[in-house]
């Protein structure tokens, strides 16, 4: 078959080619392909992610496949209604726009697979059975714009978000209408064009319903469920209350705000934002408090349970932690890539952290030590503390939930889900949420979930020579059951 379409690994490992139904893979001192991708029909096209660790291909089974590049496994499809003939990754790997003869490209969360941005092509009249289907696409160096070419001899040029805001949602949140709390305790849907409903993720119940005229990028509910606080693509935070949907507050931004919080005490807020700007402001009269600089777009935000720090997480590796009162420094905490996610423990002494590198962190203030270092494989997107501080939760794009010890950083438990995790957090010391993709997870940690765990891989229990070798005087028991 002939080779269509040729990329390079951006670490200078592998070269991928595009030929018939297959994608093939060499390593650079190769000179037969080491791997074969299967597709079922042709592929047209292969891109590389920008970290290496992703390859992406385009196919006329209307399909755009995300590949592991190091296990070689199928970890994602990007469905459209024609062949997909051109792939490429965002110049962050945070997105993957596609184009097809369906007469659009679309852009999609590459963690999850939800389509975010969708550009339509007009159809000609006299191309009969053709169309002026897109045949390639492209992202500009900062990832702000794109440019896609159509058979209908046009070159477009598209914003990737309204008032030219450069789209970066910082967390894969928003999976075809339905965004997560950051504690995964609530749920917004989008149920028509303009209408949300809020619901309590753990009843399933409907709490209220809200007219928003643009897309719903963050929420945040107030401690007692009485306030809510919106964040829109129009660069607009607004605050409700849910019990009848009156607009309290409607504040007005300069860029969108990717991450909002509530004060433990409901009577302050948080917004982080596309211009760098960390801000407070009074929810009793909608005022201005303090604004604080990151050098990078601020993707999370979180208060310690008293409610005297917050914390911000940016694009410029930092996360930072501020003096609620006026807003004077107070820590900050040095990372190798986005910081996408953080959380307090409850005695306020720790920050918990995820991070774009695949690892989440553990940080103790005014301290020398180095944080507790909690690996997986693919960027974390969500941490979470329990409530008696003794575990932390982290969720990831490598489509698992991992618990681990807060003091020593250990891990005790794993769960694997099949889309990319959105959000975590605690029910109660035994129990979880796990957000992802569409759905919601409860799963339990305590003690018996965990024995439970354990024996169910165990073959036996440990004889009484090696119980006496690891636990010593401690007397003998059947620690399974038979």
């Amino acid at each position: 078959n002939p080779v269509v379409d040729i990329a390079f690994d951006p670490r200078g490992l592998q070269i991928a080619a595009a030929s018939g139904p297959w994608a093939y893979l060499w390593t650079l001192d190769d000179k037969a392909p080491r791997e074969r991708l299967q597709h079922k029909t042709n592929v047209y096209a292969v891109a590389f992610s920008h970290s290496g660790r992703r390859i992406a291909t385009a196919c006329g089974d209307y399909r755009a496949h995300v590949w592991n590049a190091e296990t070689r496994r199928r970890i994602g499809r990007l469905r459209h209604q024609g062949p997909v003939t051109a792939v490429v990754f965002s110049p962050d790997d945070s997105y993957i726009l596609t184009a097809s003869n369906d007469d659009t490209a679309r852009l999609w969360w590459a963690a999850s697979g939800a389509e975010v941005q969708r550009f339509a092509h007009n159809r000609s009249v006299a191309a009969v059975g053709a169309g002026p289907f897109v045949v390639a696409a492209v992202f500009d160096d900062a990832g702000d714009r794109i440019v896609t070419a159509g058979r209908d001899g046009r070159v477009r040029l598209w914003d990737l978000a309204p008032a030219n805001a450069p789209l970066h949602l910082g967390k894969p949140r928003y999976s075809n209408g339905r965004i997560w709390s950051a504690d995964a305790r609530y749920q917004l849907e989008k149920v028509t064009r303009t209408r949300w409903e809020l619901r309590d993720a753990l009843t399933r119940q409907t709490v209220s319903a809200f007219d928003v005229n643009s897309g719903v990028v963050d929420f945040a509910v107030g401690p007692q469920a009485e306030i809510i606080v919106l964040s829109t693509f129009d660069r607009r935070v607004q605050v409700m209350q849910i019990a009848n949907g009156q607009v309290l507050h409607d504040i007005a931004l300069p860029a969108v705000a990717d991450t909002v919080s509530i004060h433990p005490d409901g009577h302050s807020l948080l917004t982080g934002s596309r211009d760098k700007l960390l801000r407070l402001w009074s929810l009793r009269d909608g005022r201005l408090l303090w604004e604080r600089a990151h050098d990078g777009i601020v993707m999370s935000s979180s208060f310690s349970p008293d409610g005297r720090l917050a914390a911000s997480g940016a694009t410029d590796k930092l996360a930072r932690v501020w003096q609620v009162a006026d807003g004077g420094a107070f820590d900050q905490f040095k990372h190798p890539h986005d910081v996408k996610g953080l959380v307090f423990s409850p005695d306020g002494r720790k920050l918990a952290t995820a991070c774009s590198d695949g690892a989440a962190r553990i940080w103790e203030f005014a301290s020398d030590r180095a944080p507790r270092y909690l690996k997986h494989q693919f960027p974390v997107e969500s941490v979470a503390y329990s409530p008696d501080g003794e575990r932390l939760l982290t969720g990831s794009t490598d489509n698992t939930v991992r618990v681990w010890t807060a003091d020593r950083g250990l891990e005790q438990s794993r769960i694997d889900v099949r889309d990319g995790v959105q959000r975590v957090g605690f029910i109660d010391d035994s129990r979880f949420l796990v957000a992802a993709g569409r759905t919601l997870g409860i799963h339990g940690v305590g003690g018996r979930a965990l024995v439970a765990a354990a024996c169910g891989r165990l073959t036996r229990n440990l004889s009484q020579i090696e119980w006496l070798e690891y636990l010593g005087s401690e007397a003998y028991r059947a620690t399974c059951p038979e």
